[in-house]
């Protein structure tokens, strides 16, 4: 049984949308970050919090952010993940 009423998983939506997020800044960590947004989506099944289901629709809701704030005319969306892409070379070179 579950602890809460669970469809959709707006844990699994946010997760995904960050990912993509900072997949954008870091393309070189994309394995990495896919994995630990997977990993995070099987804990909210596995604390029993979620059905695969649940996890599955949040993860689709958080595909479709990213896109849909880079779209947005009063956010500079693409500025922040170029900003955060230099950061992230910044590091990498040290």
């Amino acid at each position: 049984q579950l602890y809460a009423n669970s469809y959709p998983s707006g844990h699994s939506a946010y997760i995904w949308g960050i990912t993509l997020a900072l997949i954008a800044a870091m393309k070189p960590c994309t394995p990495k970050l896919m994995r630990a947004g997977g990993q995070f989506c099987n804990g909210r099944i596995i604390a029993r919090y979620h059905y695969l289901s649940d996890t599955l629709i949040g993860r689709e809701i958080g595909c479709m952010m990213l896109p849909v704030l880079l779209g947005c005319d009063n956010l500079d969306v693409q500025q922040l993940i170029d900003d955060a892409t230099k950061e992230y070379e910044n590091i990498s070179a040290q």
